[in-house]
């Protein structure tokens, strides 16, 4: 057996320390939108939505160009070295993090006169402090579940959790203007957790391996996210163009209400991520088709059971007396339970695609893809607040297929 295979732990050990540890950052991330959906107007929610997405776009810039072809040659080095090189590499994030700040400004200048100016400034603020703090806490989250110390990662997103909680309780029982608070939350809570794992991971700090040939290209990494992720950010601002801030609000509080089925699908893809990437390092079919098979069967059986659970509007839903903004629309908590799901899709197929040095296809698939939600977003007038997960829906299962033809051929031409 392979050394590396040994080396790591066995699935049962390490898949619930990656399901805890998304539970945690999603947990987090779910009650900073709980709190914009509950205190902001649905305008000022709309807008929120807006300035979330450049924020994340804006996040793809650090994470693709410099973390993520990292955590790729990572891989390649002894279980006990790789946080020490995770953590040497997070200052290198800064600079590109900075560039994303651009994605924040243009989509805050596109809405600024359909929303609220106040707002829109107030939240732009804090997503670009967001822009640098939150790519190196997943870097440094993700290092823990490459070093196979999982449960490290765990505690780091538990403390931002707790930091979360405690800074919106504090802000909420002051003066606060509610717009500083569901992003400044993050902000102060990504610092804390980053903190910590710093703490932990000490000893890491003595460690400087030589770092392994980047294989990856950052530049196509960051073209190939932007364009996917992206999709979300330009249909946002499309909708608030066409039919106004106050539709993008509802589709932003169905969001909120979905986004627990994306807790179980971040944590397995975390747990997974080291076998993913051996499985394409080494060639392995057989091995990366038994990973896809668990990963697709675990967020099915808990995407389909959320979606009985919270989809609807009834009794025994938490959701519904939580959240009651995300039920105004019928059905559109469904429909964007299922858009997360076929977001979901991709995650697999994309680790391999990217340890395969397969990121220029998977770029041009996604920048076509782009195009997509663009376009029904341009429908919001007529299709509402459902544009927005239609949009999402359509556009990873044209991922997923494009995906699914360029790692068979991958993998084909490798065996051979």
């Amino acid at each position: 057996m392979c050394p590396i295979v040994d080396q790591q732990q066995r699935l049962r050990h390490k898949l619930p320390a990656g399901i805890v540890d998304a539970s945690f950052a999603s947990l987090a991330t779910f009650a900073a939108g709980l709190a914009a959906v509950r205190w902001l107007q649905p305008a000022e929610l709309g807008t929120y939505s807006v300035i979330f997405s450049a924020f994340l776009v804006g996040s793809l810039l650090p994470t693709e160009l410099i973390y993520t072809p990292v955590q790729v040659s990572m891989i390649k080095l002894a279980v006990r070295e790789r946080l020490g090189g995770i953590v040497h590499s997070l200052g290198k994030g800064v600079p590109p993090a900075m560039l994303g700040w651009i994605f924040i400004l243009v989509a805050g200048s596109l809405i600024w006169w359909r929303s609220d100016p106040n707002a829109v400034a107030e939240l732009a603020i804090t997503g670009v402090g967001l822009t640098i703090v939150s790519p190196m806490q997943d870097h440094l989250r993700r290092g823990f579940h490459i070093a196979e110390r999982s449960w490290g990662a765990a505690l780091m997103s538990g403390s931002q959790l707790v930091a979360v909680v405690a800074a919106l309780l504090v802000m909420r029982s002051t003066a606060v203007d509610p717009a500083w608070a569901p992003l400044g939350s993050l902000v102060i809570a990504n610092t804390i957790s980053l903190g910590f794992g710093l703490w932990m991971s000490r000893l890491a700090w003595r460690v400087r391996p030589t770092a392994p040939v980047v294989s990856v290209s950052g530049r196509w990494l960051a073209a190939s996210s932007i364009s996917a992720y992206g999709g979300t950010l330009a249909a946002s601002v499309v909708m608030t163009l066409v039919a106004g801030p106050e539709i993008v609000g509802f589709a932003e509080a169905a969001r909120v209400a979905a986004q627990p089925v994306l807790v179980v699908t971040t944590g397995v893809a975390a747990a997974l991520a080291p076998r993913h990437l051996h499985a394409a390092a080494t060639v392995d079919r057989t091995g990366a088709i038994k990973v896809n098979q668990s990963f697709f069967l675990v967020i099915a059986v808990a995407g389909l059971s959320y979606l009985f659970i919270a989809g609807f509007a009834w009794t025994f839903n938490p959701l519904f007396a939580l959240i009651p903004l995300a039920y105004e629309v019928t059905f559109l908590v469904p429909v964007t339970i299922l858009s997360n799901l076929a977001l979901s899709a991709t995650s697999p197929l994309r680790d391999q695609l990217i340890a395969s040095n397969k990121e220029v296809p998977m770029a041009r698939v996604d920048f076509a893809s782009l195009v997509i939600p663009t376009a029904i977003a341009a429908t919001a007038g007529v299709t509402g607040a459902y544009a927005r997960p239609l949009g999402v829906i359509g556009q990873n299962v044209f991922r997923t297929l494009r995906y699914r033809s360029i790692w068979r051929s991958a993998f084909a031409a490798r065996s051979e």
